[in-house]
Parts: C-alpha cells; structure tokens; sequence
C-alpha cells in the first residue's frame, strides 16, 4: 500500500509542477531544428467538465458490478464489451466537448491539411488503382500526416467519401443534421461537395468509434494470458490513457489493434499449436504496415517470442510456428505487390522524409513523453512491477515473462537508437498495451 500512496504523492505533484509551468523543460526540449515544446493553456471550460465526469462516473458504476461477479456468462460478457465500447466512445467524445471549441472541432481537425492530412488527400483520389501505382510520385505533395505513412489510412477515408458520393440520399439526409461550421472553418467547409462534408463529419466521430474498438483486442489478450478478472481491469487501464483518447483522429489507436491482435494471435497459436492462427498472426503483422510504420516496434515483441520458442527441437518450431508466421507476413506483401504497390520502397522513401532533429535531447524526452501520456500513475506502477517480475518471475520462462522481457528489449533499443526524436506519445501508442496488462495482473 506504501508504493501506491507513494506514486500517488508523485504523480500529483509532476502534474501540479506541469500545471503551474515549473520549468519550461516539462513540456518538451528546446528543440533548434523544429518546435517541439507543447504550449500549456489554462481554458476556462469548468462549465462543460460535467460530460467526461459523468461518464466517468458511469465507468465505475460499470466498474463496481461487473468486478465483483466470480462467474461472468459470455451473453454477459458481450453486453459489458459493448457497454464499454460505447462508454469510451462517449468519453473521448466528452473530452472534445468539453475544449475550447467543442465538438465543433472535429470536423476542422479532420479536414484541415495542417492539422490532419489525411482527409485532405483522400479527396484528391480519382481513381484508387492509378493512386496505389503511382503513390511514391505523389509521397511528397500529400498533407502533412498523409506523407508520413503508407496509404492504407487515406484509402479508408477515400471509402468513407466514396460510399457518400454513391449513396445520396443518405447524403442528403444527414446534411440536414449538420450546421455549418463558421469562421475559419467555413473556409474549409466551402471547397468540399455535399458528400465530402458529411463524409468529413462522419468520419471524425467513425475514428473516435475505431479508438473505442481498439480496447477489445487488450481485453481478449488479458484475458487469455492471465484470466478474465485481469482482462476487466486491464480493459479499464487502457481505456482512460491519454494516448487513446487524444489522438484518434490521426488513426493511431486504429494503428494500435494491428500488433495486439498479432500477440493474441500468436500466443493463442503457440499454445494449440496451430498453422491457421500463426499465419493469420503474421498476417495481421504485415497488414499494419500498409498503415503505418509506427507499428513495426511492436511488431518485433511478437518476433523476439518466436525467438525465445526455439528449443533442441528447433526443426520442429521452425516447421510448426516460424513457417506458418512468415507465410503469412509475406502473402499480404507480395498481394499488395501484385497490385502495383511497391511496400519496401515506398517504407524507404517515407523514412527518407522523417524530419532531422537533434539525437541527445530525445534520448530523455522520448521515454518521458511516452510514460507521460501511458499515465503517470500507470508507468511508475509499471516501473514497479517489472522490477518484480525480474526480482521474482523471469526465471520461469513461461509466455509472460517473455512478453516483458520482449517489450524492455524493443523499448530500450528505440530510446537508444534515437530513431524517433520526436513525440513519441502517438507513434508507440502500441506499445502500451504491454504495461497495461502486467499492471491488471498486478492489481488483481
């Protein structure tokens, strides 16, 4: 009980020292290159705190019933899953309610090509076949976030737009719910067609929507790793971090299920010992980078597992586990290479496009940002229990441990590579699921 009042004593204070802008160096280095210090602003909304709260309130309401059953039915177990999905939903959803601006954001948020990217250039495809052969000559020329991944994200919203476009009177039906955005907006808003304005609106609550579903795939892998009490908990963890919450709109929670539902996949076909969940791991791995390259450091936890599988049976493992993954990891490459799209070169460029920044600073800022936004609570308990779980547990050599060992492994690399200087609060996004479920089996 000591550790807990302890880190809760830390936590209040980093954030009061955070609030008060104790030093300017809590909010990001000094970067000379490109600005990388976050502003803090105080925004008088004390009026609106109602919405998250509430639903807060409504989580341990949730909380508190289904924690304490022993036995949980599975027609019970989907109706709490989908509570929860929407209960998430409507949090984020709070969240952005209670900002300056309101729920009237989103929509610039995700047509604005400064702040998102993504939209913007979903809106210049004409034809997706022509876009995917020629996406490398048009890398550079796309908006912001859309140069800095590969195209899969700008193609979901390309099928948000088109399914409007064909379908109007759905169109014209919605419309009549949306008002019109003023101000700076309105300058956004004027250019679009009928269908790309309500494709834009629908899309920015869609996103929100795939963020909530990103839960699902912790609880399921909690769930089979340790037990049901700790998938419920760990549902809970992930679903408040302040990673998922703010960043749906730039499609990195929907980034974040690719590499969880990999693990599940991996470690539900190690343990049956089947060909079809090993490839559909694999799968599931080399689907993500058509998403985004940001997963590719979650990606290698389940490959360094695979690793630590090998035993004097090393044909055996090779033939039943590394054979059926690598199937599957490369039949969805070499499909989208049938289809005119290059992965590796493209992955090449992008890279080449990464904005140059300084190596030491983010040697300190990027564990800090990481561990700042996963919770500040969350990552001093983690720090907690990793040092008990390789004071008391990593000699069993059983699938958890290795899952720890993996993600200190791949965390420690990254920090020390200096591949990312920059925010990291996004891009490893789905590396959290890691801390969260040791910290669910702890408590529990």
């Amino acid at each position: 009980m000591r550790v807990i009042y302890s880190i809760f004593v830390f936590s209040l204070a980093l954030i009061l020292a955070i609030i008060f802008d104790l030093s300017p160096y809590l909010r990001g280095p000094q970067d000379s290159i490109l600005p990388s210090r976050w502003p803090y602003y105080f925004v008088n909304t004390i009026d609106k705190l109602w919405a998250p709260l509430a639903v807060i309130g409504l989580f341990f309401i949730v909380y508190y019933f289904i924690e304490g059953k022993k036995q949980i039915s599975k027609n019970s177990e989907k109706v709490f899953l989908l509570i929860m999905v929407l209960l998430i939903f409507f949090f984020q959803i709070s969240l952005v309610y209670s900002s300056r601006f309101g729920t009237t954001i989103l929509f610039r948020r995700m047509v604005n090509p400064g702040i998102n990217g993504y939209f913007s250039s979903a809106v210049t495809i004409k034809d997706t076949s022509y876009y995917l052969h020629h996406f490398k000559e048009t890398l550079e020329k796309l908006d912001q976030h859309g140069r800095g991944h590969p195209p899969g994200s700008i193609l979901i919203l390309k099928g948000i737009i088109y399914f409007f476009e064909k379908t109007p009177t759905v169109t014209k039906i919605a419309s009549q719910f949306i008002r019109p955005p003023i101000a700076e907006a309105k300058l956004l808003w004027n250019p679009l067609t009928e269908a790309q304005r309500v494709a834009a609106v629908f899309s920015a609550f869609f996103l929100h929507f795939i963020a909530a579903l990103s839960v699902l795939p912790v609880y399921f892998l909690s769930k089979h790793l340790f037990n049901k009490q700790v998938a419920i908990k760990a549902l809970f963890l992930y679903a408040l971090i302040p990673s998922l919450s703010f960043f749906a709109l730039l499609f990195d929670p929907f980034y974040a299920i690719f590499p969880i539902l990999s693990a599940l996949f991996l470690y539900l076909g190690l343990k049956k010992q089947s060909f079809l969940l090993l490839f559909l791991s694999g799968l599931t791995c080399s689907l993500s980078l058509f998403f985004s390259l940001s997963t590719i450091p979650a990606l290698i936890i389940p490959i360094i597992i695979l690793l630590f599988s090998s035993n004097r049976r090393k044909t055996f493992i090779i033939k039943k586990v590394v054979f059926p993954y690598i199937i599957g990891f490369f039949s969805f490459l070499i499909s989208l290479y049938l289809l005119g799209f290059d992965m590796i070169s493209t992955s090449l460029l992008i890279i080449k496009f990464q904005a140059p920044r300084e190596y030491l600073p983010w040697l300190i800022f990027n564990p800090y940002d990481f561990f700042l936004f996963l919770g500040i609570p969350i990552s001093l308990l983690f720090l907690y229990v990793s040092f008990r779980w390789a004071k008391h547990y990593l000699q069993l050599g059983n699938l958890e441990s290795k899952i720890l060992v993996s993600f200190w492994i791949v965390f420690i690399v990254l920090i020390v590579s200096g591949i990312s200087r920059g925010e990291v609060v996004r891009i490893w996004l789905p590396l959290m699921y890691v801390p969260i479920i040791f910290i669910a089996d702890f408590l529990t």
